[in-house]
């Protein structure tokens, strides 16, 4: 997403360069959030939980636009799999924790 010519390639139409960049910067921070949340999921399972929370708004976002918008169907598909890792994240992540959903949300 940082370099223009990987959303072409990609079939993805972002208008401005300045807001693929954006995006990868994004990403690259998520990343480095779940490897550190990976270390240790007991005390940073939250934060994965959270990750979840975001992909599925990202997946919404990405699955409208990319399949009935403007953004290009690749977007779509990367939306169905941001949908599936927020699943991961949300509904198997807490029964792997043994934490039920409100005690992630706030934190613990």
């Amino acid at each position: 997403m940082a370099v223009p010519i990987v959303p072409l390639t990609l079939g993805i139409n972002i208008a401005d360069p300045v807001l693929g960049q954006m995006i990868a910067a994004f990403l690259a921070f998520t990343a480095v959030v779940q490897i550190v949340a990976a270390r240790d999921l007991d005390t940073y399972g939250w934060a994965v939980f959270w990750e979840g929370a975001l992909r599925w708004v990202a997946a919404s976002l990405l699955i409208t636009h990319g399949f009935f918008g403007h953004l290009g169907v690749m977007a779509g598909f990367l939306g169905v799999a941001d949908f599936l890792v927020g699943l991961v994240f949300l509904v198997i992540l807490p029964r792997v924790l043994g934490k039920s959903r409100a005690e992630l949300i706030a934190g613990r």
